[in-house]
């Protein structure tokens, strides 16, 4: 499942070089993403990262490294923050309306 204003990236977009070498020392790598990843809203990927199935990416998470299945990871850079879960695209739709006493005054 992927929320909005998600990147993937496979590449830094400009070529690096040594400059001893004139060798590019950032070469594009791919991203894998499993089966029943839920990916939160302005989450980043980037190159060379695999994200294992039954995962959770948090929103506005910088994933940098792999993510192992059934867990949840957050922040900047992106750490494990819980394991052993799994998610269902059920929907939470449960909201108490406090009446507020002001109102009836």
């Amino acid at each position: 499942m992927l929320s909005y204003d998600i990147e993937i990236r496979n590449t830094d977009s400009h070529k690096i070089y040594d400059k001893s070498t004139n060798k590019r020392i950032n070469e594009g790598n791919s991203v894998k993403i499993g089966n029943h990843v839920w990916l939160g809203m302005r989450a980043v990927i980037l190159k060379g990262v695999n994200i294992d199935d039954n995962s959770i990416v948090a929103g506005g998470s910088i994933v940098t490294k792999d993510v192992m299945s059934n867990t949840i990871v957050s922040g900047n850079p992106a750490k494990q923050i819980k394991e052993n879960v799994y998610w269902t695209r059920e929907e939470v739709m449960q909201y108490k309306i406090e009446e507020d006493a002001s109102l009836n005054a």
